[in-house]
């Protein structure tokens, strides 16, 4: 990789700006397919001050990562991110620096993109009408990714605020999507539904929740916070990011085992069993997921939750780096480059609303 002339530095502008939120959802879904052959130790989580350090690392034949994040305490008010960090790509096994990336736009990419592999498995193909609760980076990105693997025709946005929930809407409708601000209460008549906040309790009334509705919940990652509520997850088909991670952090499903709405820990499936879908690599649960696996205009509701690991970071690091400059180190201001399928043309030249999977994407 590179020698001498020290890691790229890609910033959360140029890394927005590449657009490539199809790409890692393939190579996430890919990866997922072939086995997940890496290694991801547990996430440590570190109170400084009352705010926290999170250190992710994981690492396969080529490359180690580390993902650097703090979280600023609860009520801060300087009006910069409360999430912010740096992620780390080393080189093996000569183990130098060769890329760093900003903790907060990697993110914003590749857990929306977890969820679009997800939703892609558990939601119905008829799934179009979409509420998003939350009005930052992951909601934003996780319009986006819904957009790319199902065909939404709606777009309610629940927030704490009208006012903040409205202006994403209007940014939404510029770009020829219907979308408007709506009340949590939409969920009942909602296809999928994406939390992405950082609320410590539920954010809706799973009471309300239609048949065949699929639930993406991203905003939590430690054991006694929750964005879904016990009603939720009665009768639901729940699959993780991290069978391991999810029984020691995910609030969400740590309550609903405890309450007894999960009944069992053995009703989990991991994404990466559920990608392969092979009752070699499912196990026992293949059985309990053979009707998601093999129809997927489901009655019953299903949950998708995830906490974020480093695996994923790894995974889209290393997509970074094969972008990175069409993957040589030419002269020049250096810059990431999305690939053009073969007899595309530039993105201009495709119809407007149009796009790789279904209507032109929120950008």
């Amino acid at each position: 990789m590179r020698s001498g002339s020290g890691p790229r530095f890609v910033s959360s502008e140029e890394l927005r700006s590449a657009d490539l939120m199809a790409e890692c959802i393939s190579a996430l879904e890919n990866r997922l397919a072939q086995g997940w052959d890496l290694t991801e130790p547990a996430r440590s989580i570190h109170r400084v001050g009352g705010g926290q350090l999170l250190l992710m690392p994981a690492w396969d034949d080529a490359h180690l990562v580390v993902k650097i994040n703090t979280l600023r305490p609860d009520g801060w008010t300087s009006g910069e991110p409360r999430v912010q960090g740096v992620f780390v790509i080393f080189d093996l096994p000569g183990m130098a620096p060769v890329m760093v990336v900003d903790a907060a736009a990697l993110t914003a990419l590749r857990t929306p993109a977890v969820s679009a592999v997800a939703t892609k498995y558990l939601a119905r193909q008829d799934a179009s009408r979409l509420v998003v609760f939350g009005t930052g980076p992951q909601a934003v990105g996780h319009i986006e990714a819904m957009r790319h693997v199902r065909n939404v025709s709606s777009v309610g946005i629940v927030s704490r605020t009208a006012e903040s929930a409205e202006r994403l809407a209007a940014q939404l409708r510029a770009s020829g999507v219907d979308a408007g601000s709506v009340t949590a209460e939409a969920v009942a008549e909602a296809d999928l539904v994406c939390t992405c906040t950082t609320s410590r309790t539920p954010v809706f009334d799973g009471s309300l929740l239609s048949d065949g509705v699929h639930i993406n919940a991203v905003g939590s990652h430690e054991p006694t916070l929750r964005e879904l509520d016990d009603a939720t997850f009665v009768g639901a088909t729940v699959a993780v990011d991290s069978l391991e991670m999810a029984l020691r952090e995910a609030g969400d499903v740590v309550m609903a085992l405890k309450s007894g709405a999960l009944p069992d820990a053995a009703n989990l499936m991991s994404l990466a069993a559920l990608v392969r879908s092979d009752a070699s690599t499912a196990g026992t649960q293949r059985t309990i997921f053979n009707r998601t696996l093999s129809k997927r205009t489901l009655s019953n509701r299903t949950i998708f939750k995830s906490v974020g690991t480093a695996g994923q970071d790894l995974v889209t690091g290393e997509l970074l780096l094969k972008l990175l400059d069409g993957g040589s180190r030419r002269a020049g201001p250096p810059g990431l480059r999305r690939p053009e399928p073969p007899g595309s043309g530039p993105p201009d030249s495709r119809p407007p609303g149009s796009g790789p999977h279904g209507p032109a994407r929120y950008r």
